[in-house]
C-alpha cells in the first residue's frame, strides 16, 4: 500500500487493531501494534523495524523495538482472536499444515540450526516454522505457528538463555508440533476441517494414526513409491488433456479407472490423470501402511497423479476419507496447498515475514503474529470486496 492509502484506511485499521489486540490492556501499547501493522502494510523493500520507522511519520524506532522484542503481550491471545475472526469471514473447508524456513546467520537466534531448507533443496542455517493455515476456495490465511526447536538446543542452557527460550519448550518432532496446532485450533472452538499436508507429515504413520484417533479427516501427500501403484499403467494415447468435455465427478467409478481432471483453481480443462485405489504395501518393509491397531487401518485410499505423457505417478496422497468420496473432491483437497504456497509467497515478499532481525523467542513470535494480523486484514478486506462485487453482479442481472 502507498502511504496515502494507509492514511485513507487509518480508521478501519485502528478498529481492526482494537478488536484483534483487545487482549493487550494498555492503549498506548496497542497504538504501537497499530504502528507496526501499518509498517507491514506500507510498500517498501524491507520490513525491518528501522526501515518501517523511517517510512511512517511519527514512528519511534526504540519504541517499536521494545514492543516487538521485550513487551510481554500474549501472542497466543491475539492469534486466538484472529483465528475466530478470519475463519468466520473465510469459511474454510481445509486445514493445511506447512513448514516455512527462515534463513539466518550465526547460532544465537532462537531455533537456528543447520538443517534441510526446502526452497534451497539443501542444508542451510535456518529456523523452521510449522504453520496451520485455513483454506477456502477464495483465499487462505495462517491461523497459528510453532517454531521448531532442534534437539541440539535442549543441551545448551547458555544458548537457550540468550535466545529467551522458556524452560518448558523442548525439542519435539515437527509432526508433534502440527498436532499441537490442530489441538489448539479445536480448543479455540474452530470447527475441524480436512487436514492436508506435505510428505514430511504424510509419511509418518504415527501422525496419520493421531489424526484418525482425533476424528480428523486427512488427505496427506506421500512419496510416490510409498504405496504400490496399480499394475495397469495409465494410457498415454487417446485422451487429450486439453479437450473440453464433460466429466463424471459426482461418484468414483467402480473400476477406479484413470480420469483426466482439472486441479488448477478456476480451470475448466483437465490437467492431469488421477486414479484412486486401495493402499497396498510397497515392496520395502519400511514403506508399508500403518498396521491395524485396535481395528482397521485408518487409510482407505491412495490418490495418485500422472501428468500428461508420464507412465509413473509423480505425486501421491493417502486419505482416510470414505471410499465413496468423489475423485474430483479428493483432487481438490490434495491440491489445496497450491493456494497456500501462493499466499505464503505474498506474506514473505509483501509483508516482510522473514525480514525480522531479532534473535529472541518472544520477538519472533510477536513478529509472525503481527504479520498474520496484517495478512488477515488484507484477506478479509479482499473477501468483502469480492462479496460486494458478486452482489452488484447479481443486482445487474
Amino acid at each position: 500500500m502507498l502511504l496515502r492509502e494507509i492514511d485513507q484506511q487509518q480508521r478501519e485499521i485502528s478498529r481492526f487493531v482494537d478488536e484483534v489486540f483487545a487482549s493487550i490492556p494498555r492503549r498506548d501499547t496497542r497504538e504501537w501494534a497499530d504502528c507496526y501493522l501499518r509498517g507491514l502494510l506500507l510498500d517498501g523493500d524491507r520490513k525491518t523495524v528501522q526501515r518501517m520507522a523511517e517510512r511512517l511519520p511519527g514512528a519511534d524506532v526504540q519504541a517499536l523495538q521494545q514492543f516487538v522484542n521485550q513487551s510481554s503481550w500474549d501472542h497466543l491471545a491475539v492469534l486466538h482472536t484472529l483465528a475466530l475472526r478470519t475463519t468466520a469471514g473465510l469459511d474454510p473447508d481445509v486445514w493445511s499444515l506447512t513448514d516455512i524456513p527462515f534463513l539466518k546467520t550465526g547460532r544465537l537466534t532462537a531455533g537456528v540450526a543447520r538443517q534441510w531448507c526446502e526452497p534451497l533443496k539443501r542444508q542451510a542455517n535456518c529456523q523452521i516454522a510449522v504453520v496451520l493455515n485455513a483454506v477456502s476456495s477464495d483465499a487462505s490465511t495462517p491461523i497459528s505457528w510453532r517454531l521448531f526447536l532442534p534437539a541440539e538446543w535442549d543441551s545448551d542452557p547458555s544458548r537457550r538463555r540468550q535466545a529467551g527460550i522458556p524452560d518448558e519448550i523442548r525439542h519435539a518432532e515437527r509432526w508433534m508440533l502440527a498436532l499441537e496446532l490442530l489441538d489448539q485450533a479445536v480448543g479455540w472452538g474452530l470447527k475441524p476441517k480436512t487436514v492436508v499436508a506435505d510428505s514430511n507429515y504424510g509419511r509418518s504413520a504415527q501422525f496419520r494414526r493421531a489424526l484418525h484417533d482425533r476424528g480428523l479427516d486427512f488427505v496427506l501427500s506421500v512419496p510416490p513409491k510409498m504405496f504400490a501403484e496399480p499394475e495397469a499403467a495409465p494410457p498415454t494415447e487417446g485422451d487429450d488433456p486439453n479437450a473440453s468435455r464433460p466429466h463424471t465427478t459426482n461418484a468414483r467409478p467402480a473400476d477406479a479407472n484413470y480420469q483426466w481432471l482439472p486441479w488448477n483453481q478456476g480451470s475448466d480443462f483437465p490437467r492431469s490423470r488421477f486414479r484412486a485405489y486401495p493402499p497396498q504395501p510397497a515392496t520395502s518393509a519400511t514403506k508399508k501402511p500403518l498396521p491395524p491397531r485396535g481395528g482397521s487401518s485408518p487409510e482407505t485410499t491412495v490418490l495418485a497423479e500422472w501428468p500428461p505423457g508420464t507412465r509413473s505417478a509423480t505425486a501421491s496422497w493417502i486419505t482416510n476419507l470414505s471410499v465413496d468420496t468423489p475423485l474430483q473432491r479428493l483432487v481438490d483437497l490434495a491440491k489445496a496447498d497450491c493456494r497456500v504456497q501462493g499466499d505464503h509467497q505474498e506474506i514473505q515478499t509483501r509483508l516482510g515475514l522473514d525480514h525480522f532481525q531479532g534473535r529472541s523467542w518472544r520477538g519472533w513470535h510477536h513478529h509472525v503474529t503481527l504479520v498474520t494480523a496484517a495478512h488477515a486484514y488484507l484477506t478479509l478486506r479482499g473477501l468483502q470486496a469480492q462479496s460486494a462485487a458478486r452482489a452488484t453482479c447479481h443486482v445487474l442481472r
